[in-house]
């Protein structure tokens, strides 16, 4: 036993023969593990760090982005369905589509098939064959006319071709001959009488600014109206705001008007015959007078005519005398 011990090495006979270390460099055997560093993770605000490989680089923002998790994936897929949803509710509320003759409004047509058709869900050629099949009459016959190119195009470019066809020579004799016969209906507020205003105007010129002949007209049509002069004077106002300080007046002018007419009371009359303080006199009077009084003849009071042809009535003042002595005598 103690053999095997003394056969040992000792720790001296490992360890370097000479003691002088400043001239001599220990190369010490590397490690097979490679050494790791830690690296401040870019996504951690409390400052988390990771162990990165040496000789690896970090992973690139292309590889995370595959790496989300299935949570987020989830929400943006569900906001994506909830979006759409929306839309096709939005749609089905609203009735269906007139289709556009050429003659109502375009404006109004086109503001029904955004709502009805979105972009967000109709692509651009679902939504030009749509608009196609709602043509009818004079904007049908226009649209089967134009080149092949604008019809196998876009929407916006098919919408530009009907704008077009509504600015025609015609179209603006029309809207001449509607302005010159403009007039107020009777029992037509100033709000609708404007709104048929502007809405004429634009057809007539809907590319030029008509402010001040807009004012002028709304003064025209209301000038018989009391203090119809305020109207005069914000005719007055800059350029751009004559028409909407002239419609300001005219609708405070109405107000006016309504609140007079609504508290304007009745003018009062006298009713007709006499009052209770008169009638109670002449019951006393005739109380008083009991059976003196003559008997009545049969003829109206007031009447001349009749009264001159009444053959008892006397002709001079004798008679009289002698009337009124006999009726006393009895």
């Amino acid at each position: 036993m103690f053999d095997d011990v003394n056969s040992t090495p000792s720790l001296q006979s490992c360890g370097p023969k000479s003691t002088d270390t400043s001239t001599k460099r220990i190369d010490w055997p590397q490690s097979n593990q490679p050494r790791t560093y830690r690296e401040l993770s870019p996504t951690s605000s409390t400052g988390s760090f990771r162990s990165v490989q040496r000789g690896e680089s970090p992973p690139s923002s292309s590889s995370l982005e595959k790496c989300k998790p299935a949570s987020t994936i989830s929400v943006t897929q569900q906001n994506d369905v909830l979006v759409a949803l929306k839309e096709v509710l939005k749609s089905q509320s609203i009735s269906e589509v007139r289709k556009y003759d050429g003659k109502r409004s375009l404006t109004d047509f086109l503001r029904e098939i955004e709502v009805k058709y979105p972009r967000s869900l109709w692509s651009d050629t679902d939504r030009r064959d749509i608009l196609l099949n709602h043509l009818e009459g004079t904007a049908k016959a226009h649209a089967q006319n134009l080149p092949v190119e604008i019809l196998n195009g876009t929407f916006d470019g098919l919408v530009e071709q009907l704008r077009r066809a509504r600015n025609t020579p015609c179209e603006r004799l029309k809207a001449l001959a509607d302005w010159k016969n403009l007039r107020k209906h009777e029992n037509e507020s100033v709000f609708d009488f404007c709104c048929r205003l502007q809405k004429i105007a634009k057809r007539m010129s809907s590319q030029t600014e008509c402010d001040f002949e807009m004012g002028s007209k709304l003064y025209e049509c209301l000038a018989d109206w009391k203090d119809s002069y305020y109207m005069l004077a914000a005719l007055d106002s800059p350029d751009g705001h004559v028409y909407e300080e002239v419609r300001k007046v005219a609708l405070r002018l109405e107000r006016t008007r309504e609140a007079t007419s609504s508290t304007a009371g009745k003018t009062w009359k006298p009713r007709p015959g006499k009052g209770k303080a008169e009638r109670k006199g002449d019951h006393q009077n005739q109380q008083l007078t009991g059976s003196r009084q003559p008997p009545h003849s049969g003829v109206k009071e007031g009447n001349p005519s009749e009264e001159r042809g009444n053959a008892q009535q006397p002709r001079d003042v004798q008679g009289a005398a002698k009337l009124l002595s006999a009726f006393y005598e009895t």
